[in-house]
């Protein structure tokens, strides 16, 4: 799914690149894909991947043709959790910031959110209404915490979807449908923030 979007988002003039979060390790099978986002993403004293986001921002950052000053990161599920851990945990790394029905910082507090909002870092977010994992108050108090921390952001919520509404790039070029509009949005986002 990951290479279909960076491919996207290629096509439109951005050096996209998906990092290895799992050492190499990966699946289809969401029993295995859990077992191994359990370590780095839910286990106490996770890491959530972002050092490896580290690595692949720094990397980008050297590449011929990009602008330093110009990279956002952004992610789906646990790599939105990731993102967002990165932008707070690297304040000034990253000019903005996507969350594809993420998990917000576990902190839940608006001073999770002080190193966005002093690096001047926007959010873009979509959320699906009916998500079992991201449930509208975690949507609600995500906004609200973001709001007060100051943090410039754009949450989108989509009623009638679950929890990983965008399942691949063909489902972004399904003319009216949630993932069409959630992926056409972030793309503005990104035109406007980069």
């Amino acid at each position: 799914m990951e290479v279909g979007l960076c491919d996207d988002l290629a096509t439109r003039g951005y050096v996209a690149v998906a990092p290895d979060t799992f050492g190499g390790r990966c699946t289809t099978w969401i029993p295995r894909a859990l077992a191994l986002a359990y370590p780095h993403a839910l286990k106490p004293g996770a890491t959530w991947g972002v050092e490896a986001v580290h690595s692949a921002v720094e990397w980008v950052k050297q590449q011929p043709g990009v602008d330093p000053s110009r990279v956002a990161v952004a992610g789906f599920c646990y790599g939105g959790g990731s993102a967002l851990r990165y932008a707070a945990a690297y304040p000034g790394s990253a000019a903005a910031v996507g969350v594809f029905y993420g998990r917000p910082l576990q902190e839940g507090t608006a001073a999770a959110y002080a190193a966005l909002a002093a690096g001047g870092i926007p959010v873009f977010g979509a959320f699906g209404g009916r998500d079992q994992q991201f449930p509208p108050a975690v949507v609600d108090a995500f906004e609200s915490e973001l709001a007060s921390a100051g943090v410039a952001f754009d949450i989108r919520r989509y009623p009638n979807q679950g929890h990983a509404f965008i399942g691949d790039v063909a489902a972004t070029r399904d003319a009216g449908s949630d993932a069409a509009d959630a992926w056409g949005a972030f793309v503005e986002f990104l035109e406007q923030r980069l």
